[in-house]
């Protein structure tokens, strides 16, 4: 995954941890690095208001240890106190992304045939 955090100071002088993340394609580091910022955040950054921008690419489905799903990571937001703009229990139904890719894109291992999108 890609990480960026910076801190800023607003216009009134107030302090931001201000991240953006993309996680893998099975979502399971989504909640390590999540955690590390909060860390971060708590730490080193408290005091500073925290505004995440995250792809976390978490699942629907039974839970398995190939990949994140999205009620456990819903969870582990609600435990630590943050807020998705997805409310506290977001569907896994409604899905923001699919993974498969045309054959002449550069991630071959996504890439499947039309009848097989969805």
């Amino acid at each position: 995954g890609d990480l960026l955090a910076v801190t800023v100071r607003d216009a009134t002088g107030h302090g931001w941890l201000l991240v953006s993340f993309h996680g893998d394609s099975n979502g399971l580091s989504a909640q390590p690095v999540l955690a590390a910022v909060l860390e971060l955040a708590r730490g080193r950054c408290a005091g500073h208001l925290l505004l995440c921008g995250i792809d976390a690419n978490t699942y629907s489905g039974p839970a398995d240890r190939f990949f994140h799903h999205v009620e456990s990571f819903s969870r582990f937001i609600a435990e630590h106190g943050l807020v998705s703009l997805w409310g506290d229990r977001p569907d896994p139904a409604v899905r923001t992304t699919f993974s498969c890719r045309t054959y002449l894109q550069t991630q071959l291992n996504k890439a499947v045939p039309m009848a097989a999108r969805f």
